[in-house]
C-alpha cells in the first residue's frame, strides 16, 4: 500500500500533505445511485491507506454522509476535517490558505472531485475528477433542456479545471474523447469491488425473502434506480412476454433502487395494466445488506438498460455466482463480454427469449459462472483500484 507521496515539481520536491474531497454533490439516499457507492468505498479506503495525509472533506449537504462508511470513518479519525460548502467565507478562506501553502510551504494540495467537475472554487490548485458516462450526449430525450445544459457545462467544467480526469471504463473514456476531451488528461480506472461491497454472507437472508414473498432461486433482480435510461418499461413488458411465452408462472421480478413517486407510480400502474401485481416486486430503495441478499438469492440477474459507463452490478452479480443477461450496449459488453448471455433493449422479445433461456437452460447457467469467475478477476481487486488512484494524486 501507498502512504506516503511525493510531488515532483520544477525545482523542488513537495509531498502530498492534504487531499481535498469534493463530496458537494453527494446526497442522502440512493438520489446518487451507483456513484454513491463507488465514492464511499473509494474515500474510505484512501483515508485508511494515506495514513501520513490529512483529508479536507467538503459537503453540500447535513445529511449527506448519513449511514456512509465514510461517515463513521471521519468520526473517528483525526485526520479529517469536514467542511460544509454552504460556509463560503470559511471555505474560500480554507483554499486561500492551502494556495498560499502550495506555493511556499513543504507539502502539495490536492482537489479530489469524485462525482465530476469541481463544484467548489479550488484556488488554482490541481484537481482530479471521475468521468461516469455521456449519456445526455446519446439520449438528451431522457432529459429537460435545462438537464441537458448543466450536464454540458459540468463536462467541459471536468475537461477544463481538472489536471487528471479518471474515466471508469474505456468506453467512457472513448465517449469522452470524441466529445472533445483531451486524451492525455484522462486515465482509465475501472471500478473494483471491495469488502464494504462484497456479498458478504447474511443470516437474514430467509427473513428478506419472506419479507417479499419471494422463493430462493425463483426471480430475477434487476438493481437499478428508476431512471429513464435503465428501461424499465421496456423490461416490464418483457416480462409479460416472457411469462406469455413459457416462464414458469412462479418466477418473479424484483426491482430495487430509488425513484421519484410519479416514475414509480406510474411502473407501478404499467405493471398492474398487464396484470404482473403479484409477479413482480418493486422494494424501492433500501439498504445494502437487503439488496445484496435479494442478489445472492436470485435465480439470474437482468440488465436491460439503454446506456451506462460501467455496470456495477454485473460485477455484483459475478462476486455472488449469479449467472447474468444483460444488454448489448458498449460498456456491458466491456465488463460483462463472455459471461452473460445478451439481447437487444430496445426489444422485449428479445428480452423474453433471453429470460426464458436462461431460466429453462441450467448448462447455460453453468458455463455464465464459470466464464464469471475467471472474468471477475478483472473489477475484484480493491487495494489495486486504489493503488490506481493514488498514483494519479502522485502525478498530477
Amino acid at each position: 500500500m501507498v502512504s506516503t507521496l511525493i510531488y515532483r515539481t520544477t525545482g523542488s520536491v513537495k509531498r502530498l500533505g492534504n487531499l481535498v474531497i469534493d463530496l458537494t454533490p453527494m446526497l442522502q439516499g440512493g438520489i446518487n445511485g451507483g456513484a454513491k457507492q463507488l465514492v464511499d468505498s473509494l474515500v474510505s479506503g484512501i483515508v485508511n491507506t494515506m495514513i501520513n495525509v490529512e483529508f479536507t472533506i467538503v459537503v453540500g449537504s447535513k445529511n449527506a454522509l448519513e449511514g456512509t462508511e465514510l461517515g463513521e470513518i471521519i468520526l473517528r479519525s483525526k485526520k479529517c476535517t469536514l467542511y460544509h460548502a454552504y460556509t463560503k467565507n470559511s471555505i474560500a478562506r480554507l483554499f486561500f490558505k492551502l494556495k498560499l501553502k502550495n506555493l511556499v510551504g513543504q507539502y502539495k494540495s490536492v482537489v479530489f472531485c469524485p462525482f465530476g467537475a469541481p463544484q467548489i472554487n479550488i484556488y488554482g490548485l490541481p484537481a482530479v475528477s471521475i468521468l461516469y458516462d455521456m449519456q445526455y450526449k446519446r439520449y438528451a430525450q431522457f432529459f429537460s433542456q435545462r438537464e441537458v445544459n448543466e450536464r454540458d457545462a459540468n463536462f467541459n467544467k471536468i475537461c477544463k479545471d481538472s489536471t487528471s480526469i479518471i474515466a471508469i471504463s474505456g468506453f467512457s473514456a472513448s465517449e469522452a474523447i470524441e466529445n472533445g476531451c483531451m486524451e492525455d488528461k484522462l486515465r482509465v480506472i475501472p471500478i473494483e469491488l471491495g469488502a464494504s461491497e462484497d456479498q458478504t454472507v447474511r443470516d437474514d437472508s430467509a427473513e428478506v425473502l419472506s419479507f417479499y414473498n419471494l422463493s430462493k432461486g425463483r426471480y430475477f433482480i434487476y438493481p437499478a434506480n428508476f431512471w429513464r435510461h435503465k428501461n424499465h418499461e421496456v423490461m416490464i413488458i418483457a416480462f409479460y412476454l416472457a411469462h406469455a411465452g413459457g416462464l414458469e408462472t412462479d418466477i418473479k421480478l424484483v426491482l430495487t433502487g430509488h425513484g421519484d413517486g410519479t416514475r414509480v407510480d406510474y411502473l407501478k400502474q404499467l405493471i398492474s395494466s398487464y396484470g404482473l401485481d403479484k409477479h413482480i416486486v418493486v422494494t424501492g430503495y433500501t439498504e445494502r445488506g437487503i439488496v445484496d441478499s435479494l442478489i445472492r438469492c436470485a435465480l439470474a440477474l437482468t440488465y436491460p438498460s439503454l446506456y451506462e459507463g460501467f455496470g456495477m452490478p454485473l460485477v455484483e452479480a459475478m462476486v455472488a455466482d449469479l449467472p447474468i443477461c444483460c444488454s448489448d450496449i458498449n460498456a456491458l459488453t466491456e465488463v460483462a463480454g463472455g459471461c452473460s448471455l445478451k439481447f437487444d433493449p430496445r426489444k422485449p422479445e428479445d428480452i423474453a427469449n433471453a429470460l426464458i433461456r436462461i431460466s429453462n437452460d441450467e448448462q447455460l447457467r453453468k458455463q455464465l459462472k464459470k466464464n464469471a469467475r475467471v472474468k471477475m478477476l478483472d473489477y475484484t481487486n480493491f487495494p489495486r483500484m486504489l493503488k490506481r488512484y493514488i498514483d494519479v494524486f502522485e502525478d498530477v
